[in-house]
């Protein structure tokens, strides 16, 4: 930051010394020489004009180039252009002083050729790389910006750290040019010698002149006698007395007129002139020793006067180097305060990370536990099942064997009884015997076991698959006609409890129907339905809702309960009040976790930069727009969303187009519009923040939120 700041202020002062020296060059009459000003005071005055003129458009200049970047040299030659222009006008003013001197062609292509090198010399050093400073001001402030951030951040700081330094600078060079030149010793001089011969003349001593040279005054020229020439002396002393003593001017006053004739004082006759004269030289001669003494007392006391502020300069200069380096301690304290924070935050933001990461951590294991939980529950159903099935067709064995053990001994008993009778006529012979019973267990369990009837949502109507099932089912049964079998229809949770009562119903029933029809006697059938009671996969998913809408069999020796016979089941749905056709209402106190658990079952996601609703989603939509039906006071906000790649305003778009494409699904659904209200976040608000392609893939969604409609 040093470096930059060092470059602008090198920069800048060349331009203004070129600028000068071009003015020089050019003799235009910025300061004019007063007499006996020293070359650097006029050499001051020459470039301050230049200053006055430059620094204003100059500092603002700097400050645009600064925030924005500005680096090209038409830019800075622009500059000097436009600031030689301003100038000129300034100079050529109505009310500027020495305007005549300035008006002229000449005085315009000599301000113009200043502010074009003058430019050339600024981007030549500094402005071609401009925004350097502005850039480590804000870095040093807040690491990690982007540059469009640091244009922002630093166009003001810039530009008012700039201009701090305008407003003196400018006071400087303005009265540098409009306040005259301050009157140098030797003018006062030359002022004081004309001041003393208009006060001779009028004093009738026109011979007379007072100069002053070397810093002691001389009262020359000649007098007609000795009083003449001690009143002219007087006359002189008395212009010179506030100037006497004057470092630099005048330290005494010497009498050197000569009486006329004789070149030294006149004589007189009579010893009282004689006496007079006397005196009057005793007199010369006593103030030129005093004068000698007030000028030795007044070099010392100016010696001493120059010791003190020698002295004094030095303990400002200690002081300011003391001050400088209080700035430079308090600046480094400041950087490492920054610093310091900068760690806690960076400590902060790895903490946040860390805790981030264990919570995802932590989520992946709960839901890895749930799935292998619902998988071992699964499984510990499907064992407890077949466990059931074979302690069945265990029993069912027993019962066989009993059987045949029983009618082995009949067939003893009768083998004997026809020794017994030999006159008896032959029996007629006996029908065909059915299958054996363990053969027809085992039949029925692998019929059972081959395939299961499944249903579409809030349906209880059999397809093709079903049917040509049901025909191996039938035909088994005909063939073991000992048998009853008991059928169970089951739904899903999506739904009502009493509504998933009924579809079980339905369903357990067209599947009896359908048994009937294909000659199975109704005694036989054991009809039930046990609505969302008895899932085969007690997950909440749209896998499992596939899965547990279904019908299931089981066949057994004994025959069905009078109670659950079909004809008893279908006249509790003859008067039954819930309708299949329609969804039944909910409570609305029900509402809420049945919208929760059905969002935890699945989301509508997207491809890449698409917003079309494919066809996997349609069973969920369906779901979602049942229980809007079911929950007829509740509204739902669907929240479109992107992944993290892209333009903003593109992602945007996207997902606004998303909510709207799963609107007008439930909208074609039969959901009022007014119960529909569509966001977009873009990828704001990302599911998984991470840059990888499955959390691009898990980020490019509609999720939903629900709540309660306000009732006027």
């Amino acid at each position: 930051m040093r470096r930059s700041l060092w470059a602008i202020v090198a920069g800048l002062g060349l331009a203004i010394l070129v600028a000068a020296f071009f003015a020089k060059v050019f003799g235009l009459p910025l300061a004019t020489a007063a007499e006996g000003e020293t070359g650097l005071t006029h050499l001051l005055r020459t470039i301050l004009p230049v200053a006055a003129f430059v620094l204003p458009g100059a500092l603002t200049a700097i400050a645009l180039a600064e925030a924005r970047r500005v680096r090209g040299l038409a830019f800075w030659v622009a500059i000097g252009a436009l600031l030689a222009a301003l100038g000129f006008t300034t100079l050529t003013a109505h009310s500027a002083p020495d305007r005549a001197l300035f008006l002229s062609a000449k005085t315009f292509v000599a301000l113009m050729a200043m502010g074009v090198a003058g430019g050339w010399i600024y981007w030549s050093t500094a402005g071609k790389h401009a925004g350097k400073l502005s850039a480590e001001f804000a870095k040093a402030k807040q690491d990690g910006l982007s540059e469009g951030d640091v244009r922002r951040r630093c166009r003001w700081c810039s530009i008012l750290g700039l201009l701090a330094g305008l407003i003196p600078l400018a006071l400087l060079g303005w009265s540098m040019i409009y306040r005259p030149a301050p009157m140098a010793p030797v003018a006062i001089a030359r002022k004081a010698e004309a001041d003393a011969v208009k006060m001779l003349t009028a004093a009738g001593l026109p011979e007379t002149k007072l100069s002053i040279e070397n810093h002691v005054g001389h009262v020359l020229g000649a007098a007609s006698d000795a009083q003449s020439r001690t009143i002219a002396f007087d006359k002189a002393k008395a212009v010179l007395a506030p100037m006497v003593g004057l470092p630099g001017v005048v330290a005494y006053l010497q009498n050197d007129i000569a009486v006329a004739g004789t070149g030294a004082p006149a004589p007189t006759d009579g010893t009282a002139e004689a006496a007079r004269v006397a005196a009057l030289e005793d007199a010369k001669s006593k103030a030129d020793e005093d004068a000698a003494k007030a000028k030795l007392k007044a070099d010392e006391e100016a010696r001493v006067a120059a010791e003190a502020k020698a002295a004094a300069e030095k303990q400002a200069q200690l002081a300011a180097a003391a001050h400088k380096k209080a700035e430079e301690d308090a600046a480094k304290a400041m950087a490492a305060a920054e610093a310091r924070a900068a760690e806690e935050r960076l400590a902060a933001e790895t903490k946040r990370q860390a805790e981030e990461d264990a919570a995802k951590a932590k989520a992946e294991s709960e839901a890895r536990q749930r799935a292998e939980d619902e998988k071992r529950l699964a499984e510990d159903l499907a064992a407890q099942r077949r466990n059931d099935d074979a302690a069945r067709l265990a029993a069912e064995v027993e019962a066989e064997r009993k059987a045949v053990d029983a009618a082995r001994k009949a067939e003893s008993e009768k083998t004997a009884a026809q020794k017994l009778a030999d006159a008896a006529p032959p029996p007629e012979p006996a029908a065909p015997s059915p299958a054996p019973n363990i053969v027809c267990a085992s039949d029925f369990s692998d019929l059972f076991r081959s395939f299961s009837i499944r249903f579409p949502l809030r349906s209880a109507q059999l397809d093709g698959s079903a049917v040509a099932y049901l025909d191996q089912v039938a035909a088994l049964a005909k063939r073991c006609n000992g048998f009853s079998l008991t059928i169970g229809g089951h739904a899903d949770r999506s739904g009502a409890e009493a509504f998933n009562l009924n579809i079980s119903d339905e369903r357990a029933l067209a599947v009896s129907d359908a048994l009937v029809d294909r000659g199975i006697d109704k005694e036989r059938l054991d009809v039930a339905g046990y609505g969302s009671q008895r899932p085969f996969i007690p997950a909440i998913s749209r896998q499992a809702f596939a899965l547990n809408r279904r019908v299931d069999f089981g066949a057994s020796l004994t025959p069905p309960p009078k109670a659950t016979t079909v004809a008893k089941l279908s006249a509790t749905l003859e008067n039954s009040t819930v309708k299949l056709l329609a969804p039944p209402a909910i409570a609305a106190e029900q509402c809420p976790g049945e919208f929760s658990r059905l969002f935890l079952s699945d989301v509508v996601r997207f491809a890449g930069s698409s917003d079309d609703v494919t066809d996997e989603h349609a069973e969920f939509l369906d779901h979602l727009a049942g229980l809007m039906m079911s929950c007829p006071g509740f509204a739902l906000d669907i929240n479109g969303h992107t992944d993290r790649r892209g333009n903003a305003a593109f992602n945007q778009s996207l997902s606004e187009r998303r909510a709207a494409a799963v609107r007008d699904a439930l909208s074609d659904r039969g959901i009022a519009d007014g119960r529909l209200a569509k966001f977009g976040y873009a990828g704001e608000r990302p599911v998984l923040p991470a840059n990888t392609p499955e959390a691009y893939a898990l980020n490019r969604r509609v999720d939903f939120g629900v709540h309660q409609l306000t009732v006027k």
